[in-house]
């Protein structure tokens, strides 16, 4: 992948400029927008997204395959965490979209479209910002610069790349290493959550081919959570069997 970055200083939202170059026909793939702050940034699902100075705000346009939207997310949130891990720090992912380290959220992934053939790849990672003002918020993040205390925003830009054009050559090819890599990094697997669509309640047992979330719930059901996201009802659960897709 051949990477064109743009810099600003400030902006509204990567993503949202993303999607705007999407609309006017200016984006390619390849092209990464870089924000040293965000005034609107976004989470998932529209949810506001801190974006203060020293952490990495950014948003790279890929090509989309359509036929595997439900790894989309997936495969950036193992390429982050995959990118944290190079720079010395044990991140893990937690589906869908979440990058977490010692049980706290160190980044997230939002992916957009706006034009066919591309989705912008929206990654909020902290890196040396500080620490929100709200305790509960606090305590329930985390910056690399906590573990890595040398870890430039820089450094985290340089490292998260490699790993996004890699997971991308995989979306497009065979998908079994990129499922193999999420295994691998998994912390929802064996935890027993709450789905917020129906708020359904059961083990974590793994992701199919579609990106899905198996769950064996409460009810001996084994479901396929494709949309919404979970929450954690146990403090640490231990590793669970995974479900045949």
């Amino acid at each position: 992948m051949d990477w064109r970055i743009t810099r600003f200083p400030i902006l509204a939202s990567t993503n949202d400029l993303a999607l705007e170059w999407m609309r006017a026909g200016r984006a390619e793939p390849g092209d990464v927008l870089v924000a040293e702050e965000q005034t609107a940034g976004r989470g998932r699902p529209g949810r506001s997204w801190v974006s203060t100075r020293g952490a990495l705000l950014m948003t790279a346009v890929l090509p989309f395959q359509p036929e595997r939207v439900g790894w989309t997310a997936l495969a950036a949130g193992a390429a982050v965490a995959l990118a944290v891990r190079d720079l010395g720090a044990p991140a893990g992912v937690k589906w869908p979209n979440d990058v977490v380290l010692q049980g706290r959220k160190l980044a997230g992934v939002l992916a957009e479209t706006a034009a066919s053939g591309l989705v912008a790849v929206g990654i909020g990672l902290n890196v040396r910002n500080p620490p929100p003002d709200d305790p509960e918020l606090a305590a329930r993040t985390i910056r690399l610069a906590d573990v890595a205390p040398d870890v430039t925003v820089e450094e985290a830009l340089n490292a998260v790349l490699p790993r996004l054009a890699e997971h991308w050559r995989l979306l497009a090819a065979d998908l079994e290493p990129l499922r193999s890599a999420w295994a691998t990094l998994d912390t929802t697997q064996g935890r027993r959550v709450e789905w917020s669509h129906g708020n359904v309640r059961g083990v974590a047992a793994g992701v199919d081919a579609s990106g899905a979330l198996r769950l064996r719930a409460d009810d001996g059901r084994i479901l396929s959570a494709a949309v919404g996201e979970i929450r954690f009802l146990d403090a640490n659960g231990p590793p669970g069997e995974p479900v045949s897709p």
